[in-house]
């Protein structure tokens, strides 16, 4: 019994350690959650403020969310840093080739005396066009002085010195030397059969090689005679037709450029005079003083040139169907007065033929609005230029 009631003592005294020790962890908990409220409260205080109503344990396992939300968003952030910092990079790559490009469009731009960028794809298919046309006259210049065999300053001058009121009289006198070489090659070619002939009679070489030579020379001949013939009424029939075209049309197309001229450069200028004998135009001021078309302003060349050529289109269109007239930009060296008196005659123009007018000026819009009718005037955009 002694033994017994000692071991429920020892197990009593076990238990009253336990009960210690649980008490202490009691305690040791109580204060970890007191430090923990505390911990947590502070932190409240300084990242949430708005969760200092909750639970201890309720905000710090929010507290602990928005943590690692937080370092998700920070990962974003250094990715996104990171891409801004490439774009950056391709920016300023994209940047300096941008500035190179400008460059290299300014000096473009330079080189054509203009600084409108649009209109480089024209002037460039304008430089094509003068590359071919130049290709094509050397090819002529060249053509011309190997067949003349002389150099062709010494041919325009020739062309130059020819008497106008001559060329029928020579023309004649071409037709009748024409004649004489055809009865020239026709005796000669006589001969070279009647040498062949004789020629077949000896067998010996130095005659087959003389015949030989003789037949090439005789065709030479033969060849150049008539080559000559041919290029010499050629010229002379197409200076006549060129003087025949000048005297039916030069009359009437003056006469309405001279009307056309003094609109379009509202009355600056009172005219256009050529002489009986001259081939050059003047220009007659409104004070009467004339002026070659070397001494005119650019702008008042485009002038007299649209006058010149809507007054070639009148005439021509006196004696033909109407076609089109393609218009591009033709008024960009004109200043607002004369564009808009050069939109009224073409208004007028409009009547006989239909006008497309390409412009990209918004200027031209206002003042065609202005200058011409409205039930002849249909305005189109396309792709940000303005067609009329």
């Amino acid at each position: 019994e002694v033994g017994t009631r000692l071991d429920s003592l020892t197990s009593l005294f076990q238990g009253l350690d336990e009960l210690s020790e649980h008490r202490r962890r009691a305690r040791r908990m109580e204060q970890d959650s007191v430090d923990f409220a505390v911990h947590v409260s502070e932190w409240l205080k300084t990242y949430a403020p708005d969760l200092l109503d909750r639970a201890p344990d309720v905000a710090a396992e929010e507290l602990v969310r928005r943590f690692q939300a937080a370092e998700l968003q920070r990962a974003e952030y250094a990715q996104i840093d990171g891409d801004l910092a490439e774009i950056a990079r391709e920016s300023a790559a994209l940047e300096a080739r941008s500035l190179q490009a400008r460059a290299e469009l300014d000096s473009l731009c330079a080189a054509a005396h203009t600084k409108d960028l649009s209109s480089l794809p024209t002037i460039e298919e304008r430089v094509d066009a003068a590359r071919e046309l130049q290709g094509r006259l050397d090819a002529v210049e060249a053509s011309l002085v190997q067949d003349e065999a002389a150099p062709l300053e010494q041919l325009l001058a020739a062309a130059r010195d020819v008497d106008r009121s001559a060329l029928q009289v020579r023309l004649g006198e071409l037709e009748e030397e024409l004649e004489r070489l055809d009865d020239e090659i026709q005796n000669l070619n006589a001969e070279v059969r009647d040498l062949d002939a004789g020629l077949t009679r000896y067998a010996e070489s130095d005659a087959a090689e003389h015949a030989q030579g003789l037949s090439v020379q005789a065709a030479e001949i033969r060849e150049q005679a008539l080559r000559y013939a041919r290029l010499k009424l050629s010229s002379v029939v197409l200076g006549r037709e060129i003087e025949r075209y000048r005297e039916q049309n030069q009359g009437p197309v003056l006469k309405r450029a001279n009307a056309l001229f003094p609109r379009l450069t509202l009355g600056r200028y009172r005219g256009i005079r050529v002489g009986v004998e001259e081939r050059q135009i003047q220009l007659v001021r409104d004070s009467g003083q004339e002026v070659p078309v070397e001494g005119l302003s650019e702008g008042t060349r485009y002038q007299l040139y649209l006058a010149l050529r809507i007054a070639s289109l009148e005439r021509y269109l006196e004696r033909n169907p109407p076609l089109p007239l393609v218009l591009d930009d033709i008024l960009i060296h004109f200043d607002d007065e004369r564009a808009g008196a050069a939109l009224a005659v073409l208004g007028e123009l409009a009547e006989h033929m239909q006008i497309l007018f390409f412009t990209h000026h918004a200027r031209d819009l206002t003042l065609a609005a202005e200058a011409v009718p409205e039930a002849r005037l249909f305005r189109h955009a396309l792709s940000g230029a303005l067609l009329k």
